[in-house]
């Protein structure tokens, strides 16, 4: 990023935050014998300078010091918010499934 800076040259950062794709487009590996099913998360949270929580990342600090060193107007960054609080959730153990056909005979 910092060649791409100095050149001067503009950037476009495509997911500065991390975020999630719903409708069971993630992938999974599956074993064909239930419960051998081994989903992937739906985050596309994948070291962005932003999380998918909406905090702050080291990366975000590097990015913001980068664009400070060479953005040719000087800009005053505002005070960062504090980082918001994590929980973990139980474990849940599954007893049942649907297939997805299954899943559209209930909705359809």
């Amino acid at each position: 990023m910092e060649t791409i800076l100095r050149f001067p040259a503009n950037i476009n950062l495509y997911v500065f935050h991390g975020g999630t794709s719903f409708g069971f487009m993630n992938s999974a590996t599956h074993q064909h014998v239930f419960p051998t099913y081994l989903s992937d998360v739906s985050s596309y949270d994948y070291d962005a300078p932003l999380s998918e929580a909406g905090d702050y990342t080291e990366k975000y600090n590097s990015t913001m010091e980068l664009i400070s060193r060479y953005a040719p107007i000087k800009f005053q960054s505002p005070d960062l918010p504090a980082q918001s609080i994590k929980e973990a959730y139980p474990t849940t153990a599954i007893s049942a499934q649907l297939t997805f056909e299954q899943i559209i005979d209930q909705v359809v």
